[in-house]
């Protein structure tokens, strides 16, 4: 949904650059339920990799990390999980782990030495980046590649930010088999 001060704009733009109108096609009790401002970037995206950048540079707690605009808790737990389960964060000593989710509660984190610093060197998101490196490990094996070329026909599929990300995976796949 739009905020009210995106619709100002909007409406802003009509007349810009000659005489014009701006309809809305809502009604005024619905403007007054929208919100004020637009959530900020931080929390309407993944926040996997930015997790992961920030474990990288040596912050052990991104929960209390200072932002201006805090990332939703929710959202951060969700980053924290899907990168425990990637293999690319473990538990500092002295952090406790919940027996539900194997997922530290308390503590400093920090990067597996294979997968979480690989990851972090990638320039994909921390689930493609492991797909990667799963290829590449399939790939000493003598298989053909398959995981790769359906990462590829995935992220073919729409806008031009799947197409950055596809050339992301180029990237990634030749950095990676460089290093080993």
């Amino acid at each position: 949904p739009i905020s009210q001060a995106a619709a100002r704009q909007r409406a802003g733009r009509a007349g810009r650059e000659r005489a014009g109108k701006c309809w809305r096609l809502f009604c005024e009790d619905m403007w007054s339920q929208l919100p004020l401002r637009p959530l900020p970037e931080l929390g309407l995206s993944s926040l996997r990799t930015w997790v992961l950048h920030l474990l990288a540079t040596g912050c052990h707690n991104p929960l209390h990390f200072p932002t201006i605009d805090p990332p939703p808790l929710q959202a951060m737990a969700r980053a924290l999980e899907v990168l425990f389960y990637l293999g690319a964060l473990t538990p500092s000593d002295g952090a406790a782990e919940s027996p539900q989710t194997s997922t530290p509660q308390t503590g400093a984190l920090t990067l597996t030495p294979q997968t979480g610093r690989l990851l972090a060197t990638l320039p994909l998101d921390p689930c493609w980046g492991k797909v990667v490196l799963a290829a590449v490990a399939l790939g000493e094996r003598g298989d053909d590649g398959e995981p790769l070329s359906g990462m590829s026909m995935s992220m073919s599929t729409s806008s031009h930010s799947r197409e950055a990300e596809g050339e992301a995976v180029l990237v990634a796949t030749l950095v990676v088999v460089a290093l080993f």
